[in-house]
């Protein structure tokens, strides 16, 4: 498993996929805070730890979702996934490894982030709080989760076009589905979806809302990981 990763994550950092969806991330933080310095003045001026904490909870937007979809297709597009299946690693073992590397690389790329916006923030002051430490569990959690969920679904796609549909498309239509079951039901579905589970605590710090985030990210990581398993065991590899 560790040469696995490690093969893994030089195939990572060895792609211009993965600097061009860093420089997309990074540029997202910057413009966002022009934007609202430009046209929200009034509001009051915002500190360093609750920015990042806000902003690594609100950024698995576009752009990482397509590095999930690509990277995870990767071997299959580029046709090495039998001959790193024939080297003796499970199929099972690939699962796991390709989601450990995306979730390494989304973190990297919001600690990258994060850096910017402290430097940006900093002069605001810090403002931190105990507290944080609990949002930041809430939302590392959640990126945990997605990372897992959609490499998941990518693997078992096996193609860029189909992965990156699903991963475009599925953070739409769900909570729409979802939304429309809701209103029809008069009942709340919309709180257990996947993105949506960080915004029940960080919007009313409660404990059961902080129970409830932690453990819908872990409930959601040990579902993939066992339909995964499952389903790429019983999958010819071509």
């Amino acid at each position: 498993m560790k040469n696995l990763i490690k093969l893994q994550l030089r195939n990572a950092t060895h792609q211009k996929m993965t600097y061009i969806c860093l420089l997309l991330t990074i540029l997202i933080g910057p413009a966002i805070l022009l934007l609202s310095d430009l046209f929200v003045s009034a509001q009051p001026e915002a500190k360093a730890w609750p920015e990042i904490v806000k902003f690594i909870g609100t950024q698995i937007d576009i752009v990482g979702l397509i590095f999930i979809a690509i990277f995870s297709c990767l071997d299959f597009s580029e046709g090495t996934i039998k001959n790193i299946i024939s080297r003796g690693y499970s199929k099972e073992k690939y699962l796991v490894s390709k989601i450990i590397v995306v979730t390494i690389a989304l973190f990297a790329m919001y600690i990258v982030c994060s850096l910017i916006l402290f430097v940006y923030y900093i002069r605001n002051g810090l403002g931190f709080d105990i507290d944080l430490f609990k949002q930041l569990l809430v939302v590392l959690l959640n990126i945990i989760s997605i990372s897992t969920f959609y490499t998941t679904i990518s693997v078992l796609l096996e193609k860029n076009s189909s992965a990156i549909i699903a991963c475009v498309v599925l953070p739409v239509l769900i909570p729409l589905l979802l939304g429309l079951i809701s209103i029809k039901f008069n009942i709340d579905l919309n709180s257990y979806w996947i993105s949506s589970l960080p915004s029940n605590y960080l919007e009313k710090k409660t404990i059961k809302n902080l129970t409830f985030s932690v453990f819908g990210s872990i409930i959601y990581i040990f579902i993939s990981l066992v339909a995964g398993n499952i389903l790429i065991k019983k999958k010819e590899i071509k």
